[in-house]
């Protein structure tokens, strides 16, 4: 019983409780206990965790949907200055993202979004040209994720409760 996880524990718990046995449901509890005050023993590091995103996420298929809807990412800007001291783009590099591409990409949103998040935010969030990288605390730890984002709207919480939206 030792060896079984806290929801196993709470079913366990729940059984023991409606069968009267009080006695075992104490012990139970116990152990619940226990495994609530235990420190966590065991993290995937960043590295780790971006290696298994990186060999998993399907960067291919994602290139050819972009590919099919025009979606181009603005690769380089070449910039100077004008007689007044600002900056003028003079050259912009225009290219369908390769799958390669889209990996390091994602490689670097995964790194950052780790790198530059503090423990104390629930989740954080970077993203670009259609890939998020989060980083969620999920029972104490550090967990990383990766989408691809065709389209989203979110509906902004000052709308929502302003009764003269229309």
């Amino acid at each position: 019983m030792e060896d079984l996880n806290l929801n196993g524990l709470k079913i366990l718990l729940e059984e023991a409780i409606s069968k009267q046995e009080f006695e075992k449901a104490g012990y139970i509890e116990w152990l619940i206990n226990k495994k609530q005050n235990e420190e966590a023993s065991y993290e995937m590091d960043r590295d780790t965790q971006i290696k298994f995103i990186l060999e998993d996420f399907n960067f291919e298929n994602v290139a050819i949907a972009m590919d099919s809807v025009d979606w181009i990412w603005i690769k380089r800007l070449k910039t100077s200055h004008d007689e007044n001291g600002k900056s003028v783009i003079n050259k912009m590099d225009i290219t369908h993202p390769t799958a390669d591409e889209l990996r390091k990409t994602a490689y670097d949103l995964l790194k950052e979004v780790w790198d530059n998040s503090t423990d104390d935010e629930r989740n954080a969030r970077r993203g670009t040209g259609g890939l998020e990288a989060r980083r969620d605390m999920v029972d104490g730890k550090r967990c990383l994720s990766l989408e691809f984002i065709f389209a989203s709207w979110v509906m902004d919480y000052e709308a929502v409760i302003n009764p003269n939206y229309s």
